[in-house]
């Protein structure tokens, strides 16, 4: 089988100009999410493409929907919560109020990127053999980078977080 090739449009943060004004938090997140859907959508090409003649290809093709609509489900139950805070951190008119958002936007981001790194979808999805998605590091990156504009630390995870984590994806034993 012939080595993944680089998907069309990768989930990984495209770079700025040097001078261009970068998009708001909202903006940006919505761009990562497009880039997201047109590297998968690219893998669902090359999956069809290499997987032509293959008898399987219906059965392959049906699992291969309900991953990505594994993973859509995944990236939306944080993208709902996300939106709502950076529009509820936006409408603030009180510093305070804006603090405590921001604070929590920090927490859900960190969160959010402790969840995408140690899922086994995201790790499928990104180890599939046909295209390089990067789901992983486009998200952490995206994410990064938006704490990073909103000026918000990455908040350590809540210990919640952190033990569902460990449940779902124990180490392997020795």
């Amino acid at each position: 089988m012939p080595a993944p090739r680089p998907a069309a449009a990768d989930a990984r943060p495209a770079l700025p100009r040097p001078g261009t004004p970068l998009p708001p938090p909202r903006q940006a997140w919505r761009q990562t999410r497009r880039r997201l859907r047109l590297a998968v959508d690219d893998l669902r090409r090359a999956v069809i493409e290499r997987c032509e003649a293959h008898p399987d290809r219906a059965r392959l093709t049906i699992a291969l929907d309900e991953a990505i609509t594994d993973l859509e489900t995944l990236i939306d139950g944080f993208d709902g919560p996300l939106v709502e805070l950076l529009e509820a951190a936006e409408k603030a008119s009180d510093r305070g109020v804006r603090d405590d958002v921001l604070r929590r936007v920090g927490v859900h981001v960190a969160d959010g990127r402790q969840r995408f790194a140690c899922d086994d979808l995201v790790e499928l999805m990104d180890t599939n053999g046909f295209v390089e998605l990067g789901l992983r590091s486009g998200l952490d990156a995206a994410l990064a980078e938006l704490a990073r504009r909103l000026g918000v630390e990455a908040a350590t995870t809540t210990s919640a977080t952190a033990a569902t984590a460990a449940i779902s994806n124990p180490p392997p034993r020795s």
